[in-house]
């Protein structure tokens, strides 16, 4: 057995985490939101493996939050593939793909109260949602 068998699962990121990847992300993002309120257009995304997608549209970001279960789907995918590689065609003798779960659910983290976040920590003071 590795010790990837028998670690812990990781915690499911925060949704500050999930921001702050898209925002580290795009080099020009917390510039453009802080002058113009928004920044790039709807439909660009950020995901990765044991990464939440996070996906701009019209109101602000939009992060998922998947379930303890989807989450353990999608961490053991990633562990296997990592051991084995992924999968080219057939998902035979795989464990079930993080899709399997099912899509998980969102939140919607408008421009505004995205703005006020990095005005704030712009003034040092933490905040988190």
């Amino acid at each position: 057995m590795t010790s990837n068998d028998v670690d812990p699962f990781p915690e499911i990121p925060s949704v500050d985490d999930c921001i702050d990847w898209m925002m580290g992300s795009r080099s020009r993002a917390r510039a453009e939101l802080l002058e113009h309120g928004r920044f790039s257009h709807p439909g660009a995304c950020c995901s990765g493996p044991l990464q939440p997608t996070v996906t701009v549209v019209s109101k602000g970001l939009e992060v998922e939050r998947p379930t303890a279960e989807q989450w353990a789907v999608e961490v053991t995918w990633h562990r296997y593939c990592r051991k084995h590689g992924y999968p080219r065609g057939s998902n035979d003798g795989y464990p079930p793909t993080p899709w399997s779960a099912g899509k998980p659910p969102t939140i919607i983290v408008t421009w505004a109260r995205l703005r006020a976040r990095f005005e704030r920590e712009a003034t040092g003071q933490l905040d988190m949602f």
